[in-house]
Order: structure tokens, then sequence, then C-alpha cells
């Protein structure tokens, strides 16, 4: 049994799995998914990372807008995230100043970390650097905040075992991806 985990986008995963290039995908169900298998996972909560002597530091929560007056380390362009906020961002007509952007929420939290900007990211992903006290986050006040992720599959009764027992583990109450 053997079982190769990739991170990437959203739409490029539910690609992967229609194409047969993967068994399973976990993603922020973007449209397209017609055709394929659509199971419930968990929901996501985006917050607001900031270096801890941050001017929103101090605070338990953020509207978005209010972040939007620093400069923001994001993901790579095409990343649901990303798409998200520079939406949200045209939609309260203003601009993200993205200062940097990376491929990785280890490597996003590392630069806010450095000071070189704030981020919204997935509270799970944050959650190694605030339990080791490099980052602080906070609630982003925002209806958009809370996303619902998906398991995707082309069939699940035709998986491999090895995806099946996959599948099985995740929709496993407490279980972590």
């Amino acid at each position: 049994m053997q079982i190769s985990l990739e991170e990437k986008i959203s739409s490029a995963i539910v690609e992967a799995v229609r194409e047969n290039a993967a068994d399973v995908g976990v993603c922020n169900r973007p449209e397209g998914m017609h055709g394929l298998e659509v199971l419930p996972y968990r929901c996501d909560e985006l917050v607001v990372a900031a270096p801890r002597e941050h001017a929103l530091a101090q605070h338990a929560a953020a509207r978005f807008t209010d972040a939007l007056d620093f400069d923001f380390i994001g993901l790579h362009t095409g990343s649901s995230i990303n798409l998200l906020l520079t939406r949200a961002a045209a939609e309260a007509q203003r601009i993200l100043r993205l200062r940097i952007q990376v491929t990785s929420w280890d490597g996003l939290c590392r630069m806010v970390e450095a000071g070189l900007g704030i981020a919204v990211l997935p509270r799970i992903a944050a959650e190694p650097y605030v339990e080791s006290g490099r980052i602080c986050v906070l609630a982003l006040a925002e209806p958009w905040a809370r996303r619902e992720l998906s398991l995707c599959v082309r069939a699940l009764d035709a998986l491999p075992r090895a995806a099946r027992l996959l599948v099985e583990h995740l929709k496993a109450p407490g279980a972590r991806a």
C-alpha cells in the first residue's frame, strides 16, 4: 500500500481527480465538480496572521477592510485564497497590497514571523507558529472566513484499497489530514 500526498490549489486537485492522476482530493469546493462524487469533509476557518508586535496584534478580531491597510504575504497567483482575497478587496473597492507571494503555508508563516507583512490563512495552518509564540492570529470577521472543505473522488466504490482507507480515515470524527 502506497500513498503519495501533494499540495495543490483546489481547481488543480479537481482536475487531477477527474483525469485519474489522483484518487482522492481535498478541496475548497470549487466550481466544476460535476461528474465527481463529493463528500463533506470539514469546516475551515480563515484567520489573519500577524507578527506579535504588529498594530493588529492587540485585537482579537479584524475586518478584512482594516487588514487591507497593511502589506500582505500571499499564496501564489491562482490559489483559492489568493482569488478570494483579491475578490474581497475589489468588492471593498480597495487594493490587496501583496508584498510577497509564496507557495506554502510554512513559507507564508515564516514571512509573517519575519515581520514582512500579514496574511490570511486557515487557522490550522497557523497553529504551530502560534503555539511557539512566533505569530498571533486574529479571527477574520467576515462571512466568507468559514469555508466548507470537501473530499472528491471519481467513484467511491471503485477506489483502490489504500485510497478507500484514506477516505474512511479522513471522514472519521476528529481526523486530521
